[in-house]
C-alpha cells in the first residue's frame, strides 16, 4: 500500500453524534417552513426509519412524499421542500469544537509517517472545509479533495484525480477507507482500489448490491485499521 484516501463523516469525525441530531431536527424545520405539514416529531422518526430501512434513497424527497402523498402532484412544492431541507441539512456553520472518533488520531499519526494520505469527502465544500480546520487535521493530507453535490461531483472523480498523480503505482496499491459501501467502497473498486468499510453511522443498513461493494477489509471503527489492514 503506497497511498490511502480516508473519507471525514463517520470514518474520521463521529458526524452521527456530534453533528447528525442538530442537523436533522433544523432540517425538519426548514422542510416545514417550506411547507411539509407534519410535525418535527413526526419528520424525525420517519427520516430515522427511512436511513434505517433505505439508505440509498434520496432521503428528503422520500421523508417528504411519506408524510405528505399528495406533494407527488405538485413538483414545484416539492422541489422547495425538498431544496430546503437539503441546505439546512448540508451547508451549515460549524462553530462548535468537534472531536476525533477514538483512534482516529493516533491512526492519522502512524498512517503519515508510511504512506501519502488524502481526504475524501462528500458534501458543501465550505461546510466540509469547516469540519476539517475545525478538528486540526488538514496537515495530514497531502491533499483534501471534496465531492460536492452542486458542483456535480462525485467521490469517484476524486478518487481518479488521486490515481492521476501517481502514474506509476498500480490501482491496488491505493486504498480507500469510509463508512458508505456505495462511494467510498463501490467507487474505489471501480478504479482497482484496495478497500475498507467502516461499519458505522447512519449507513450502516447499507448492503452491497454488485461485487463493487463488497470490501476487501471491514472494521467497526477507525482503531482497528492499522491492524485489520496490516498497515
Amino acid at each position: 500500500m503506497n497511498v490511502i484516501a480516508f473519507d471525514l463523516d463517520d470514518t474520521l469525525l463521529d458526524t452521527s453524534s456530534c453533528l447528525l441530531p442538530v442537523a436533522t431536527a433544523e432540517s425538519c424545520q426548514a422542510m416545514m417552513g417550506a411547507g411539509l405539514q407534519c410535525s418535527q416529531d413526526e419528520c424525525q422518526k420517519k427520516r430515522k426509519e427511512i436511513a434505517q430501512t433505505d439508505p440509498r434513497k434520496s432521503i428528503f424527497e422520500s421523508l417528504a412524499l411519506a408524510l405528505q402523498p399528495e406533494l407527488s402532484g405538485n413538483s414545484q412544492l416539492l422541489n422547495n421542500i425538498v431544496e430546503a431541507g437539503k441546505r439546512a441539512f448540508y451547508e451549515r456553520e460549524v462553530n462548535d469544537p468537534l472531536v476525533l472518533c477514538e483512534g482516529a488520531l493516533e491512526v492519522l499519526q502512524e498512517c503519515f509517517n508510511k504512506y501519502d494520505l488524502f481526504l475524501v469527502s462528500a458534501g458543501d465544500r465550505n461546510t466540509q472545509n469547516q469540519k476539517i480546520d475545525n478538528l486540526g487535521i488538514r496537515n495530514f493530507f497531502k491533499d483534501c479533495l471534496i465531492a460536492d453535490p452542486k458542483e456535480n461531483m462525485s467521490k469517484l472523480e476524486c478518487f481518479q484525480t488521486i490515481l492521476n498523480i501517481y502514474p506509476k503505482l498500480e490501482p491496488n496499491q491505493f486504498l480507500s477507507v469510509g463508512n458508505r459501501l456505495d462511494t467510498d467502497i463501490g467507487h474505489a473498486k471501480q478504479l482497482g482500489w484496495k478497500t475498507c468499510y467502516m461499519k458505522y453511522g447512519e449507513y450502516v443498513n447499507m448492503t452491497p448490491v454488485n461485487d463493487f461493494e463488497k470490501p476487501d477489509f471491514q472494521i467497526k471503527g477507525i482503531h482497528q485499521l492499522t491492524k485489520v489492514c496490516q498497515l
